[in-house]
């Protein structure tokens, strides 16, 4: 008698037997990949967000998948990406919130990620798994927020008590204002240079002392929040009281011949 075939019908023995006369039983499981078929792998795993774009330390990311593995549970993992979005390196594993996971059902799920402030900026992909199945979205891109300077705009009055210029020009000066000190710089972090020679013009006037005068300031903000506030320029309100000057010497009469 010749032997009959094995026939699989959407499954992959892990032992395939010639034959089936001697009583021998053969071990299979679900074919899920089609191996040795010209069929397309079916992907169980579907990540329909993100799918690129730009996000910002602080910010939110929408992570959104759709699945056919069993059961509720998956793991999500930030990786890093070339710049073809291959996956490469694992940097860590996001966690929903316990109401957001609540949701998540065995087709799918979707919740927001908050970027934390201390990720670097750079490429990324986020990889979904559940059991031997996994995932890969599009790479998208975490980067610094920008930085934003503002028009100028005049602040409360002060009496210049200190300016400091170092040899590059970079500087800045100290006020008393009414119920506070203020300080505003030029040149350095953000701040752009101060022009022509306001820079001497000032260290000229602490030195004079008792000036009042109105600092011109742009802020320089990131995320909302003001980082730096330089001096973009300043209009004086009241001279240095002029320099005393010593009082003419008594003349003392000739003495008569």
């Amino acid at each position: 008698m010749k032997p009959r075939s094995l026939v699989h019908v959407g499954l992959k023995c892990s032992i395939v037997l010639s034959a089936l006369l001697f009583g021998s039983a053969a071990l299979c499981a679900p074919n899920y990949y089609s191996q040795g078929s010209n069929n397309k792998i079916e992907a169980r795993i579907t990540i329909n967000a993100p799918k690129g774009g730009k996000f910002e330390p602080g910010g939110t990311v929408n992570i959104s998948w759709s699945k056919k593995t069993e059961g509720t549970e998956v793991d999500i993992w930030l990786y890093t990406a070339s710049g073809d979005g291959i996956r490469g390196d694992k940097v860590r594993g996001i966690v929903a919130t316990h109401s957001a996971a609540a949701g998540f059902t065995a087709t799918g799920g979707s919740f927001d990620w908050m970027v934390p402030e201390d990720i670097a900026k750079g490429r990324y992909v986020i990889v979904i798994t559940s059991g031997l199945d996994d995932a890969t979205s599009p790479a998208f891109n975490i980067a610094e927020p920008p930085i934003k300077i503002s028009a100028p705009r005049a602040e409360t009055v002060g009496t210049l008590k200190l300016a400091t210029v170092d040899a590059k020009g970079k500087g800045s000066v100290k006020l008393t204002m009414s119920e506070r000190e203020a300080e505003f710089s030029w040149g350095t972090g953000q701040c752009p240079s101060l022009v022509g020679g306001l820079p001497g013009a000032l260290v000229t006037l602490a030195a004079l002392g008792g000036v009042t005068l109105v600092p011109i300031v742009r802020d320089v903000t990131k995320k909302e929040k003001v980082e730096q506030t330089c001096l973009d320029g300043f209009v004086i309100l009241a001279p240095p009281p002029p320099a005393p000057t010593a009082p003419p010497a008594a003349s003392t009469p000739a003495p008569l011949p």
